[in-house]
């Protein structure tokens, strides 16, 4: 019990909320801490010596595999068995998604899967470093240029639930010199089914008609970028768009952190 006293006293003065350590007395706090209470990787359990990569070690990090060439153009669907040239995935051929351009970070696997839920649903927002740093390693927002940054909204009920929203966390670590871009533009006005649990078919269904814009958000002529954690079907962002898109959005990106690809992706 006095162990968990004197954790959470250093971690509320020593860091932020968004994970990131506070300067001045807060480094000297974070030092202490880091002397009385050993960090272990989040992944593997291994004694590390140091945060630099947000409680990862060594390892664990190089296992992470991030998105490149070649790929759709739209979606950032990373083609596993055909070289060449990007080209469009057969489902933005078949059926455009009203984003442009969508790009994740890495590949979504077991290893970011288990960080993202540590995450999400036990509160560990000291990953949140890890997740910048990944972001800041990938070239997939290198080119972005937004008026707007907007994440994914959660529903009230999900918000009080799990006290705070992961997308609007992500979107503050992704983008740290846009910060004064990220605007809460939509909301989320049914509680849908989790994702999880869900195939595609069910997932768009359950999605249709989820969002709605915020009353008096102007986003005419804007170019806007949303934020999410995992690009599964893309069924969620493309239900985002859809809003922003015909409420008047010049364009609309999409920037996740990982990205499901299935095995047999060319």
């Amino acid at each position: 019990m006095e162990a968990d006293v004197i954790k959470s006293f250093f971690v509320k003065y020593s860091r932020k909320k968004n994970g990131a350590r506070k300067s001045h007395y807060g480094k000297w706090l974070q030092a202490i801490y880091d002397l009385i209470f050993p960090k272990r990787c989040r992944s593997c359990g291994v004694l590390i010596k140091s945060c630099e990569d947000g409680y990862i070690c060594d390892l664990c990090f190089e296992k992470f595999i991030f998105l490149k060439e070649p790929h759709c153009p739209v979606c950032g669907l990373m083609f596993l068995k055909t070289g060449g040239d990007s080209h469009k995935c057969g489902e933005c051929r078949s059926k455009p998604p009203y984003f442009s351009r969508a790009r994740s970070v890495v590949r979504y696997s077991d290893d970011i899967g288990k960080l993202i839920h540590q995450f999400k649903f036990n509160g560990d927002l000291s990953l949140l470093a890890t997740f910048a740093i990944l972001a800041e390693k990938s070239l997939a927002k290198s080119s972005y240029r937004a008026d707007y940054i907007v994440p994914v909204p959660l529903h009230g009920a999900r918000i009080k639930e799990r006290g705070f929203n992961q997308s609007a966390l992500l979107a503050k670590v992704f983008f740290k010199a846009e910060r004064h871009k990220i605007c809460h533009l939509l909301e989320r006005i049914k509680n849908s089914t989790p994702r999880i649990k869900l195939d595609g078919v069910e997932r768009r269904q359950n999605l249709r008609n989820c969002f709605r814009l915020v009353a008096g958000s102007a986003v005419k002529d804007k170019v806007i970028y949303i934020v999410d954690d995992v690009y599964t079907t893309g069924t969620t962002v493309n239900e985002c768009a859809k809003v922003l898109v015909k409420a008047g959005a010049r364009r609309v990106e999409v920037f996740t952190l990982a990205m499901v690809i299935k095995e047999n992706a060319a």
